[in-house]
């Protein structure tokens, strides 16, 4: 039989049934429902504090990679990418987290708010990068221009490559230097990460270590890079 409830309760996952890993695709979208907020309150995300509704919650691909038992985050990605295009959950990205919403949370779920399912678009840029849509397009395909990747993409890229380049250092370096390699700006940092992780980058930048001296409006560390 298909049709008709049952109650879950969340306390589910102290079980130990419900924690033997890896986890398969299905149990793994049963965490999301079981993980997601079911009334709205306030969280951190990086230096700000935003409202999460009903149906959302805050992660990465890092913290999911771990809790599902996965081997790397491109297993990770690519079940996101599944559940976006086929209309089961939305994503909005920073450098800080990803903000995850499963849609028509108030349809099944009811007794919510009305917008529990439903991201808030019409942000401020800075403190929306951009949309995870539905193939889950980098931020240069979607705007037709160079835009600088946040952690998550970093991390997905050299998890995908296997490299050991470290994507906070990376994102870090990159953002003091203004996305500029040398007197120009970036066009491709993929190219950049393929360059770092041959030990092709410059030995001045490689013997410089990043300094922060604070965060922008939208989270990001602002500092400088000096001479080790």
């Amino acid at each position: 039989m298909s049709n008709g409830w049952i109650k879950l309760h969340r306390k589910i996952k102290g079980h130990w049934l419900y924690d033997r890993k890896p986890f398969d695709y299905y149990h793994a979208w049963e965490d999301i429902l079981l993980s997601v907020e079911h009334e709205k309150r306030l969280a951190r995300n990086g230096t700000r504090v935003i409202e999460l509704n009903p149906g959302q919650m805050l992660t990465s691909l890092s913290k999911l990679t771990v809790k599902w038992g996965w081997s790397d985050r491109s297993k990770t990605r690519r079940f996101l990418e599944l559940l976006i295009s086929d209309g089961m959950v939305e994503i909005e990205c920073n450098t800080n987290e990803t903000l995850l919403t499963v849609a028509n949370w108030e349809l099944y779920q009811g007794g919510e708010t009305q917008n529990a399912t439903r991201m808030q678009h019409g942000c401020n840029t800075d403190e929306t990068p951009y949309i995870l849509n539905k193939n889950i397009r980098s931020k240069e395909d979607s705007i037709g221009r160079f835009a600088p990747p946040t952690l998550p993409e970093v991390e997905a890229y050299c998890a995908e490559r296997k490299n050991s380049v470290d994507p906070e250092r990376f994102i870090n370096f990159y953002t003091a230097k203004g996305w500029m390699v040398g007197k120009n700006k970036m066009k491709d940092w993929k190219a950049a990460v393929r360059t770092w992780e041959k030990g092709e980058k410059p030995k001045q930048e490689a013997a410089m270590h990043f300094v922060q001296t604070g965060v922008d409006e939208a989270g990001n560390p602002v500092g400088t890079w000096e001479g080790a």
